[in-house]
């Protein structure tokens, strides 16, 4: 048995919905996921910028301590947006991690375009 190229037969994007903000750029969402101790890593190219979520870490620590957490590290000079719309932010990533595909690639992924 070699190694072989293969045809994908289904390959299906569906896009959930868009993180609370007003033209979020990249190294804004970076600086939240610092904040609220969000482990991830990224990826681009030139068609678009990818943050990964590895699920199990992410799921390490539960959503409230997650929110609580950040209300302590959060800061209006470092963070632009209001502690209310973090807080919304960190729940939506929370919700993702149980959408059935999320759970099937272990991870959540999130794309700028």
């Amino acid at each position: 048995m070699g190694y072989r190229p293969h045809i994908i037969k289904t390959y299906i994007v569906e896009y959930g919905k868009t993180l609370n903000s007003e033209n979020w750029d990249t190294q804004d969402f970076i600086d939240f996921l610092s904040a609220a101790d969000i482990p991830y890593f990224t990826s681009s190219s030139e068609e678009s910028y990818k943050v990964y979520i590895d699920l199990e870490l992410f799921l390490n620590i539960s959503k409230e301590e997650r929110i609580e957490n950040f209300k302590k590290a959060y800061s209006k000079d470092k963070l632009e947006l209001p502690l209310e719309e973090y807080i919304e932010n960190i729940e939506d990533l929370y919700e993702a991690a149980n959408f059935p595909d999320v759970k099937k690639r272990e991870e959540i992924i999130i794309e700028w375009f």
